[in-house]
């Protein structure tokens, strides 16, 4: 899983995206989750990046 990035749902989300691609694609700090429970509690502890 990426860190990844919150967009929202404005109406320049298509912008906001293009801008910040660089940060979509990084996998510099990937992490693979060891289960579901650390998955859950990753996107719930990083909700609006």
């Amino acid at each position: 899983m990426t860190q990844g990035i919150y967009v929202g749902d404005a109406p320049d989300a298509a912008d906001r995206i293009e801008a910040r691609w660089a940060d979509i694609r990084d996998r510099a700090r990937e992490v693979v989750p060891p289960s579901g429970a650390a998955q859950y509690s990753h996107e719930v502890n990083h909700p609006f990046r």
